[in-house]
């Protein structure tokens, strides 16, 4: 029976990818299937979610989108 590899070169485990040496993350999936840097994928990322709480927020109050322009 070969000796345990020290703890600094054991490869981390996580939750997901069950030691499989093929896996890849999910958001790192995502990223892939666009032309895009992660930094512009997470700065769209970030503008998609400020307009879904937006629009919760004014659906909430019930307050029209075009009513904050003077509409």
């Amino acid at each position: 029976m070969p000796p345990p590899k020290p703890r600094a070169l054991r490869e981390k485990r996580t939750l997901l990818d069950n030691n499989d040496p093929n896996f890849v993350n999910p958001k790192e999936k995502l990223y892939d299937k666009f032309p895009l840097t992660v930094h512009q994928m997470d700065i769209i990322i970030g503008v998609l979610f400020a307009l879904i709480l937006l629009f919760l927020v004014l659906g909430m109050t019930h307050t029209s989108f075009f009513g904050l322009f003077g509409g």
